[in-house]
């Protein structure tokens, strides 16, 4: 493929790839603020009944300040759950770099996924914890979207041309040697959030694309052809 096609292609896709992340972000949100206030009625009712000597406004403030104070501890946490996965070729020799988590990963930290080896009372404080967890996935989800916005769209269309033209796993020093890029660590880190392309790090360091990724450029060539030949016929 020609640089300018795949950069034609590539900025389609994160244009549907905003979108996507962006529906994420205001569905997290809603979520979020539906189980903020029936937790918050909940522990309003439960202050109001027995420790506030039937103050409404007492309750509420003690309540809120509470809940405010978990928001705060789970805020803390999140980039240790979400932040970035840092690696290095296993042999040692290779460049260091980061890959963004996806958002599947974002969606099984805001429902609150349940390890099998917790016990109950961790599985009842995560539960407790799910309106804070939604607020803190939504907010990450919307520094997310920011660097959707803000992918390399001229190298990471190099390398996906690069990647597509050679099938299979490619090494990142390979891939580096091949690809001039000014900032190699930031463009992986970019590459890290399109969604198909895969980082496979079991004994050597090594990019691919998967093959609906493949597929949707394929497809998106004979379109994209079709298209041209109307417009130029």
């Amino acid at each position: 493929m020609k640089r300018g096609t795949v950069k034609r292609w590539l900025t389609q896709k994160l244009s549907l790839q905003r979108k996507l992340t962006l529906g994420a972000f205001w569905a997290m949100t809603a979520m979020a603020a539906v189980a903020w206030s029936l937790e918050l009625g909940l522990v309003v009712v439960i202050l109001w009944v027995g420790f506030t000597g039937g103050s409404w406004s007492l309750a509420l403030l003690i309540g809120g300040g509470i809940l405010g104070a978990v928001q705060a501890f789970v805020m803390k946490g999140v980039n240790k759950e979400l932040g970035d996965q840092r690696f290095r070729d296993p042999s040692g020799n290779g460049p260091k770099f980061s890959v963004a988590q996806p958002l599947s990963v974002v969606w099984t930290y805001a429902l609150g996924q349940m390890e099998t080896d917790m016990t109950g009372i961790e599985r009842l404080l995560r539960m407790c914890c799910l309106p804070q967890r939604m607020t803190a996935a939504a907010l990450f989800t919307k520094e997310r979207l920011r660097q959707v916005d803000a992918i390399q769209k001229n190298s990471c269309a190099e390398v996906i041309r690069y990647l597509q033209d050679e099938p299979g796993k490619i090494p990142v020093e390979t891939l580096l040697e091949a690809v001039e890029l000014q900032n190699p660590a930031a463009v992986l880190r970019d590459l890290s959030m399109i969604d198909g392309v895969m980082f496979l790090i079991r004994d050597q360091a090594g990019l691919s694309l998967a093959p609906r990724l493949t597929d949707d450029i394929d497809e998106w060539l004979v379109k994209d052809r079709k298209r041209r030949e109307a417009e130029s016929g």
